[in-house]
């Protein structure tokens, strides 16, 4: 006889308020990220994804005696004749997990029909879940083991220690290290540095006000459209930070933000969800974005933090750091006929944007195209 299933009850919740009870139960003990914390996903619900056209959708679970088992807290949006639910946080959410009790080991057939009852209530066609760890905490993430293929991108993550200089010693090359301290030495001959953080309550305006400037300043030299430019993605981060979920720290000079960090802490893992530096020259020479990453690396490290998820997408800096890579991966569970239709759209959209990934000469050409079109 095959074991009962660990999700006896599903329910769904269009509003979040009745998921809090159980949400409340399940975070503190699941193995999760900072993005499947009520502090990133309340706020996100509220601002961005609302200005995005997402709608919140959030699948709780319960055991046979009544117990919260599992909650997948999701947005659904209409993508053309389909409905489909992705994960809270879209773009802005770099390790996507669900919550699950701590002790449970539900199987991907345990989700599969959970997701498909939970589908079928809601009228959801497909449910597409982007930018999966396939292992997380030492367990084998059960949603990869749906019919998965890897993510166009890996996660890109650095180990931390209480004693960070020890630390980026190791990490750094000796011509790297005496390279950043002329770098630095260039800045503090004619102001100390400093970092800040939202800590201080009276500096989030100024840090805001950097990041975008100077985030916003880069995407327009690159010909990027971003969500940056809506002020829901403000609205966001300042409910974030508000909520005590998300952090900024910059890096001032001269009564001037020169570089922005950004993310929430989770555990023993801390996510970074943005960052930013000044593009002058006189500045960016300096390499002030490096100069904040690795003294938030040493102050998270003191802190107690023993990882930085510096997020998907490749980056000099990243590789720089970071020791380690998180494999990806990207699930489509199709519920409908429509969603089965999606389903392939989706899956040969991504196949074509992971091969452009991998090749240096595709990169350059869409960059290329990019410029040519501004």
């Amino acid at each position: 006889m095959s074991a009962p299933s660990p999700f006896a009850a599903i329910d769904i919740h269009r509003d979040p308020t009745s998921a809090l009870a159980i949400w409340r139960d399940l975070e503190p003990q699941a193995a999760a990220t900072f993005y499947q914390t009520r502090g990133f996903v309340l706020p996100w619900y509220e601002t961005l994804g609302r200005d995005l056209g997402y709608a919140p959708l959030i699948v709780t679970a319960r055991d046979a005696a009544g117990e919260p088992a599992a909650l997948l807290a999701l947005a659904e949006k209409r993508v053309g004749p389909f409905r489909a639910a992705f994960f809270a946080g879209g773009k802005d959410s770099n390790a996507n997990l669900p919550l699950v009790r701590k002790g449970l080991t539900p199987d991907a057939a345990d989700f599969e029909h959970l997701l498909r009852a939970a589908g079928r209530r809601a009228g959801v066609d497909l449910f597409v879940f982007l930018n999966q760890p396939r292992a997380f905490d030492g367990r084998d993430n059960p949603l990869t083991l749906l019919p998965s293929q890897d993510s166009p991108s890996r996660g890109h993550l650095a180990s931390l220690a209480p004693d960070g200089e020890a630390l980026l010693t190791q990490r750094l090359s000796k011509d790297s290290r005496k390279k950043y301290r002329k770098k630095e030495a260039r800045l503090t001959e004619t102001a100390p540095l400093a970092v800040v953080s939202s800590e201080d309550a009276t500096t989030i305006p100024r840090l805001l006000d950097a990041f975008f400037e100077q985030k916003l300043a880069r995407f327009e030299d690159r010909n990027i459209v971003s969500t940056f430019e809506r002020p829901s993605a403000r609205a966001f981060i300042e409910a974030a930070v508000a909520a005590g979920a998300a952090k900024l720290y910059g890096l001032e000079w001269r009564d001037r933000i020169i570089a922005v960090y950004g993310g929430g802490g989770y555990g023993s893992r801390f996510s970074a969800m943005f960052n930013s530096f000044a593009a002058d020259e006189a500045i960016a020479k300096s390499s002030p974005g490096d100069l904040l990453l690795f003294a938030l690396m040493k102050r998270l490290g003191a802190e107690g933090y023993r990882q930085f998820d510096l997020g998907v997408g490749e980056a000099r800096y990243k590789n720089a750091v970071c020791d380690s890579n998180e494999t990806l991966a990207d699930t489509f569970l199709a519920v409908s006929t429509k969603g089965r239709l999606a389903r392939a759209a989706f899956v040969a959209a991504l196949k074509t944007k992971a091969t452009i990934k991998r090749n240096p000469r595709l990169m350059a050409l869409m960059s290329r195209a990019r410029a040519t079109a501004r």
